[in-house]
């Protein structure tokens, strides 16, 4: 099955802010685990281009805690985010940015436990305590991951 492009969501995703942090520069995070009602995807492979959210840089690629160096499921589990859900809502109203902002806002992750979860990701000296060594993409992160 060939994968559905839409350059056109893709940049309407680029103008949301991130559904973690609010930050306005992000990257259209896919979502490549299986869920119900979306296509399973091979390595390498990326999904359709409706099922993305919202991520900053440094949440979805730049630091060691981001989402792509770590079990993807997991990773939005410990940050308290269904992407699944958020990425349908999205596409669903794509045509009215409007409602899409209202529904990033209400996305947005409000519990003190998974605040301060992101804040350890984006923080990760803090998070390791100063500790180096660590290669990108092996560390445990506190909470799970």
């Amino acid at each position: 099955m060939k994968r559905e492009h839409d350059k056109s969501y893709l940049r309407q995703i680029h103008e949301l802010p991130c559904v973690l942090t609010g930050r306005p520069v992000v990257h259209a995070a896919h979502i490549r685990y299986h869920a119900a009602g979306k296509r399973q995807v091979g390595m390498g492979e990326k999904p359709d281009d409706k099922w993305v959210v919202p991520l900053c840089p440094d949440l979805h690629t730049m630091l060691a805690g981001a989402q792509h160096n770590h079990n993807e499921r997991l990773w939005w589990e410990h940050v308290g985010v269904d992407p699944v859900k958020l990425a349908i809502e999205l596409y669903k109203y794509r045509d009215d940015p409007q409602w899409q902002q209202e529904i990033l806002a209400l996305s947005m992750p409000s519990d003190p436990v998974y605040i301060e979860r992101i804040t350890q990701l984006l923080n990760p000296k803090e998070q390791d305590n100063g500790k180096q060594g660590n290669r990108p993409g092996t560390r445990r992160l506190r909470g799970g991951l």
